[in-house]
């Protein structure tokens, strides 16, 4: 029992040492920002060993809590800031006042230009949703579109033609039948046709994927043209066709609050997940991104889908605020 002890204290003392290595890191980069010899000392630092870069995310969050509490602290009663402990909280506020700035810059920092990308509105689109939305629209065909989060639609139904551009995002198309107006969705560089039928349409970086869950559509590029049946997924990536077996169901995935990711590189999936969920999620380890994922994660309930790439790949989360997540190892 007692060699237990002794191993437990021990890890609390390194523990210990590398927050406070941490919280002076921290310290030091505030005061000398522009150091690059300090910048490349740091990042050997944050290198040497696994828990160094959680110890220093662990410390920004201490100083944002710190921060908040020293702002309520600056705004007592002016009765109360005559007294010597008021006196000398409004003089300790200072350099708080000054890490706080820091801290702000920092986190603006994250959000503009760490990657996995904050999805800006699309103004000029005819139906958008924004992260974490969804929403349904009749056509004035009468055909019903249902958006996804941070998805963009262009459409134009004139009375000869039916013609609807995917600009972002993920769409479910129930199309209205009319045999003299074919349905034509326009998604990256694929086309897809259609005159009375359901079918799903999911536009990403590195590809476009179709999905029928109702009647018969003809989409592809105009070099490759595919027939779909009902059940059948169509993915289109680096310029190539490749049918597979897809959703039996009616509603598409991400209508039952799913995504079924295969072999997705984290910085692809940190978009996906920007568009499904209100909060900015960010990943901070360049190490993340030629991670890939593979498997079935909720697009309802962020904690769960945190833990699960906790235990697909070890992916560790720092909540810095309500609408902040960072991602590290």
């Amino acid at each position: 029992m007692s060699q237990i002890n002794s191993s437990s204290q021990a890890r609390q003392q390194v523990a210990s040492a590398s927050q406070d290595e941490a919280l002076d890191w921290f310290l030091k980069l505030q005061a000398d920002p522009e150091n690059a010899g300090l910048k490349e000392a740091f990042v050997e630092w944050k290198d040497s060993h696994p828990d160094n870069e959680s110890r220093y995310l662990e410390v920004l969050l201490l100083w944002d809590n710190v921060n908040r509490v020293d702002e309520a602290a600056v705004q007592m009663p002016q009765a109360q800031e005559a007294m010597n402990v008021s006196v000398t909280r409004r003089r300790a506020s200072k350099p708080y006042y000054w890490l706080g700035a820091s801290l702000c810059c920092l986190l603006l920092f994250l959000i503009a230009f760490v990657p996995g990308s904050v999805l800006l509105p699309l103004s000029n689109a005819d139906y958008v949703t924004a992260s974490g939305e969804q929403g349904m629209h009749v056509l004035e065909d009468g055909s019903r579109l249902y958006l996804s989060g941070g998805t963009a639609v262009d459409a134009e139904i004139t009375a000869d033609a039916r013609s609807l551009t995917l600009l972002r995002g993920e769409a479910f198309f129930e199309v209205a039948k009319d045999s003299l107006r074919p349905f034509r969705v326009i998604a990256g560089e694929t086309l897809t046709t259609a005159v009375g039928t359901a079918f799903n349409i999911s536009l990403s970086e590195s590809q476009v994927t179709v999905t029928l869950t109702e009647g018969i559509v003809d989409s592809g590029t105009d070099s490759e043209r595919i027939r779909m049946a009902v059940g059948q997924e169509l993915q289109f990536r680096n310029g190539r066709a490749d049918v597979q077996i897809g959703s039996a169901r009616y509603w598409p995935a991400w209508k039952r609050g799913t995504v079924s990711v295969e072999d997705m590189p984290v910085g692809e999936l940190v978009t996906l997940l920007n568009r499904h969920y209100s909060a900015v999620i960010r990943s901070v380890d360049p190490r993340l991104l030629d991670a890939r994922v593979s498997g079935i994660l909720p697009l309802d309930d962020l904690p769960t889908t945190l833990e699960m790439l906790h235990q697909i790949l070890d992916i560790k989360h720092l909540n810095l605020s309500d609408s902040l997540v960072l991602l590290h190892r």
